[in-house]
């Protein structure tokens, strides 16, 4: 469905789920692949940057990773409680969790195999940010270049954030 705005939401199957797409701009123009954070949906990233990027003929990618906006749901039987889990992998103690984040960079990959796109810019913030490396390492073809946000490599020896932002995560 084509918006005012020039964009068209859809929906893409991949690794088997079912993902919730937004694309902006040119369909033939170089593709710039946003990998949104946790708890973010697609309709986080600014419009102005989005459109801006359209309007300079890039083919601008959105997409709810699993479990999150319209996206499909993972379900499990196994609630995980994210402050333990922080917690136990700062312990480097081993956390169990229905999928990681190498999971979700398998999902990246096969979202940009199921568009029919050979490789991407790709630009990941926060936990997406951490999924966009993941995509690099295991998928480097398929990157054309790497733009991360407030994101970490999550080696366990880099500081904390300060407490307030810990409670608030």
């Amino acid at each position: 469905m084509l918006k005012k705005s020039g964009s068209r939401e859809h929906f893409v199957y991949a690794n088997r789920m079912r993902f919730c797409v937004k694309e902006y701009g040119n369909p033939r123009g170089p593709a710039i692949l946003m990998i949104s954070g946790l708890a973010w949906q697609l309709t986080s990233w600014p419009e102005s940057l989005l459109q801006n990027w359209a309007e300079q003929g890039f083919r601008v990618i959105c997409f709810d990773n699993r479990d999150i906006g319209l996206s499909d749901k993972f379900h499990s039987q196994k609630l995980v409680n994210t402050r333990i889990a922080f917690l136990k992998a700062q312990a480097k103690l081993k956390v169990k969790a229905n999928y990681d984040l190498f999971d979700m960079a398998k999902d990246t990959s096969e979202l940009i195999t199921a568009l029919g796109l050979r490789s991407v810019h790709v630009v990941g913030a926060s936990m997406g940010g951490m999924v966009a490396q993941i995509l690099a390492a295991q998928h480097p073809n398929q990157v054309r270049s790497l733009g991360l946000l407030m994101t970490s490599t999550l080696d366990l020896q880099l500081p904390l954030p300060e407490r307030h932002i810990l409670k608030k995560l």
